[in-house]
C-alpha cells in the first residue's frame, strides 16, 4: 500500500501549523502548541475536520487570536502574522 501524497494546499497548511507550533513551544505557550499539534496531526491524514478544529480556536475570550506571549511586541507581531497566514490557508481549504 502506498501513501497518497498530500495536496499542495494541505501541505502548505501543515507547514504553517508546524511553524506556529514550534514558535509557541519556543516561547513556552505549551497549551496552544499542543492544540496546534492536534490540528496538524489530523491535517496529515487529509481529514477536513482539521480545518473545523482550527477555526474553533478562534473567537471568544481566551481564544488563539487573543494570545499574547510574554515576549517583546515584535515576537507577538510575528506570531499573529503566522496565525493569520494559517487562517487564510485554512479558509482556502474549507
Amino acid at each position: 500500500m502506498t501513501d497518497t501524497p498530500l495536496a499542495p494546499q494541505i501541505s502548505e497548511f501543515i507547514f504553517a501549523l508546524e511553524d506556529i507550533e514550534g514558535f509557541l513551544r519556543e516561547y513556552g505557550a505549551l497549551f496552544w502548541a499542543g492544540k496546534i499539534n492536534r490540528v496538524r496531526d489530523i491535517a496529515n491524514k487529509s481529514d477536513g475536520y482539521s480545518i473545523e478544529l482550527f477555526f474553533s480556536y478562534y473567537g471568544g475570550m481566551g481564544s488563539l487570536n487573543d494570545l499574547v506571549l510574554n515576549a517583546p511586541n515584535s515576537v507577538n507581531d510575528n506570531l499573529h502574522e503566522k496565525l493569520h497566514r494559517a487562517y487564510r490557508l485554512a479558509e482556502t481549504l474549507k
